[in-house]
């Protein structure tokens, strides 16, 4: 075609194509045409762009114009995204930088939705975007414990007294609603104390990564073997090797709220050790356990404390005077033996953070998106 009106060239494009045209009134003028092996859309696009015009697509409809009014008459959408693993303001935060100064983001936190209003196109790209951030990032916490056997004296002086858990809050102030300890100094400097008196000993100090509601397990110990018999149905004595744990074993189930950066924790800790051993030939390790189940709401990063568990084991201690108290008959009345009942009390502090991933660096890898606005 020579010297042919534009807006019949593309409406004979159009009709071939099973496109719909619509135009402003920058569409005028002639053009010279000849194409072969060219397919509709890229015919229009080299017309167009021959022209210096621009053109949107909006499903079957090619919207053409000057490049400040289609930027003024987009094809706006609004969408709603649920979230379930991503903290939507931070999401917010990171999303926006993609967004015209007519495009709009709004976070709804107590429904961890976004509401996003943009270009159909953007929409599509940001629907990508989130299902694949939400699908490679699912939270979780590293979890660290300091598991101490405590003399129960010692805490009952400390005014230690709880009904299974209290938290920490600022250095020096551990409370649980009923005041347990606020002595000005710190829970380290606390535990330092007690041990350099004796009365504290640290038993542990795991470190667990648990995925949010999966269940995680550590166990530090030993497993201690010993020799079962047993009688078959013929009498014949078969000897098989069993093994007993002796140590800490640590389970946790975090449940992770990453918008109130709340973390609510099951815990099960149990401290199990060698008590004594039975059998014909005292070979079979007697293992005392103390365990306790429970579940603690705890915030990101603060020290929950869980106590309650408690020992009991009777020493005798003999006082004597050198060489009199073993003479014969007159020796017992220079000696003294006392039975003292020693109390120690399981402490568990754990201190849980949320671990959180670069979502600025996450995007560019997820999605190739072109910030230019």
């Amino acid at each position: 075609m020579s010297g042919a009106d534009i807006k019949d060239v593309l409406r004979i494009l159009a009709k071939k194509g099973d496109l719909n045209i619509i135009s402003d009134k920058s569409l005028r003028g002639l053009v010279n045409v000849s194409l072969d092996q060219v397919s509709i859309e890229n015919a229009i696009d080299l017309i167009l762009t021959s022209q210096g015009l621009s053109y949107r697509v909006v499903e079957n409809t090619i919207v053409v114009g000057s490049v400040s009014k289609l930027n003024s008459a987009s094809h706006i959408e609004t969408q709603i995204f649920r979230l379930d693993n991503i903290n939507v303001v931070s999401v917010e935060t990171v999303l926006r930088q993609y967004l015209s100064k007519d495009e709009h983001i709004q976070v709804l936190i107590n429904e961890n939705m976004i509401v996003v209003k943009a270009d159909s196109k953007k929409i599509k790209e940001f629907q990508k975007l989130i299902k694949k951030l939400d699908a490679h990032r699912v939270p979780q916490i590293v979890l660290e414990a300091q598991i101490l056997e405590v003399s129960k004296s010692s805490l009952d002086d400390l005014g230690v007294a709880w009904n299974n858990t209290y938290g920490v809050g600022a250095a020096g102030t551990i409370t649980d609603g009923k005041l347990s300890y606020s002595a000005g100094l710190s829970l380290e400097t606390v535990i330092t104390l007690l041990e350099n008196e004796g009365k504290a000993r640290i038993l542990a100090k795991p470190r667990i990564k648990a995925i949010d509601r999966e269940e995680a397990e550590i166990f530090i110990g030993d497993e201690l073997p010993y020799i079962e018999l047993t009688t078959d149905p013929s009498g014949r004595v078969q000897e098989s090797v069993k093994y007993v744990n002796s140590g800490i074993n640590l389970k946790v189930k975090p449940f992770i709220n990453t918008n109130t950066q709340e973390i609510r924790i099951k815990i099960e800790p149990e401290v199990s050790y060698v008590n004594g051993f039975k059998g014909s030939n005292n070979d079979i390790p007697i293992v005392r356990k103390r365990r306790v189940s429970t579940t603690v709401f705890v915030k990101n990063g603060q020290t929950v404390l869980i106590g309650g568990l408690f020992n009991s084991s009777d020493t005798d201690n003999i006082n004597r005077f050198p060489l009199i108290s073993r003479v014969p008959v007159f020796g017992v009345f220079f000696k003294n033996n006392k039975k003292t009942n020693d109390q120690t009390e399981l402490v568990i502090a754990i201190t849980p953070q949320i671990v959180d991933f670069d979502l600025e660096e996450a995007i560019p890898k997820l999605l190739d998106m072109d910030s230019k606005k």
